[in-house]
C-alpha cells in the first residue's frame, strides 16, 4: 500500500516539460515573424521618409527659381492680367535696365527619387 501510495504522489509531481517547451517555442517563433513584419515595414517607412526629403529639396528649388523668375521680372502674386502682362507693357528704357539686371536662368537639377527603390524583380 506505502508503495502504491508513493506512486501516485510521484504521478503528480511528473512534469510534462516537453509540452510546455513546445508551446514556449511557438511563442518565441512566433515573436520572430512579427519582429521580421516589423524590420520590413521600418524599411519601407524609411524609404518613403527619404523619398519625401527628396521630393521636398526638388520642391525648395523649382520655388526658389520660380520666385527668383518673379522678381526678375516683377510679377506680384495679385494675379492680375494687368500684373501679368506688366513686364511686356514697360517702356523700352526699362526693359534695357531689366535685362542687364536678369541674370541668365540656370538649369535646375533635381535629384531621382527612383534610387530609394530597389530592383528586385525575383
Amino acid at each position: 500500500m506505502l508503495e502504491e501510495v508513493v506512486r501516485d504522489y510521484a504521478a503528480y509531481l511528473k512534469l510534462d516539460v516537453t509540452n510546455g517547451f513546445q508551446n514556449i517555442q511557438e511563442v518565441i517563433d512566433n515573436m520572430l515573424t512579427r519582429l521580421e513584419e516589423l524590420d520590413s515595414v521600418l524599411q519601407i517607412i524609411d524609404t518613403v521618409d527619404q523619398v519625401v526629403l527628396t521630393l521636398q529639396n526638388n520642391v525648395e528649388r523649382l520655388e526658389q527659381q520660380v520666385n527668383k523668375a518673379e522678381k526678375d521680372f516683377g510679377m506680384s502674386n495679385d494675379n492680375t492680367i494687368k500684373s501679368l502682362l506688366k513686364p511686356f507693357i514697360k517702356k523700352s528704357n526699362e526693359n534695357t535696365n531689366v535685362l542687364n539686371v536678369i541674370d541668365h536662368p540656370r538649369k535646375i537639377t533635381f535629384e531621382s527619387i527612383m534610387d530609394n527603390f530597389e530592383e528586385d524583380h525575383s
